[in-house]
């Protein structure tokens, strides 16, 4: 027991030392690590959830573009169907292109000036334009040109077709419309 004794007398010091070094590494490294990783750790899950919160937003903003493309590419159709603006040089151009798909010529084209449309005289909205041709042409080659002016590009009425027949193959048809524009 002496030798326990003496064995503790004479180390008491350096086991004091070695414990009060073992609780300064713990509490100065150690507890600020691990208090530094909980932290880190709320942190992350608090970046996570914001991303999947930008993520969301993302999703709500390529949808809202798509959604912005699609509007305009149907204002656009909608603009080439009835312009802002008169543009007869533009239909009678595509007239034309209409009759030389279709191998034939556009006699006696007139285009009057622009007159408020009767229906929308209160609001000056839409405005029309009247226009005739003549064309000298086959039977097929006529109901194509009629077809043609159904999905014609700009947007437009036809109000007669006066039809003269001159041999099986010929037929003389003056065709009447309008053509609109203005919103």
């Amino acid at each position: 027991m002496t030798l326990l004794n003496n064995f503790w007398r004479k180390n008491l010091p350096w086991i004091i030392l070695l414990i009060f070094f073992y609780f300064v590494i713990v509490f100065l490294i150690f507890l600020p690590s691990i208090t530094q990783t909980e932290t880190n750790k709320q942190t992350i899950i608090a970046k996570q959830e914001e991303l999947e919160t930008l993520d969301y937003r993302l999703q709500i903003l390529q949808k809202r573009t798509h959604n912005s493309d699609v509007f305009n590419e149907i204002n656009s159709k909608i603009n080439n169907l009835m312009p802002n603006n008169t543009d007869t040089s533009v239909f009678i151009i595509q007239l034309e292109n209409l009759a030389n798909l279709n191998g034939t010529i556009i006699n006696n084209l007139s285009i009057t000036e622009p007159k408020a449309d009767s229906k929308q005289v209160k609001t000056k909205q839409t405005q029309s334009i009247a226009f005739s041709f003549d064309v000298n042409t086959s039977y097929a080659t006529l109901l194509n040109i009629i077809k043609g002016l159904e999905s014609f590009p700009r947007f437009n009425t036809t109000t007669s077709i006066n039809l003269i027949t001159h041999d099986d193959n010929n037929i003389s048809a003056q065709i009447k419309g309008v053509i609109y524009y203005g919103k």
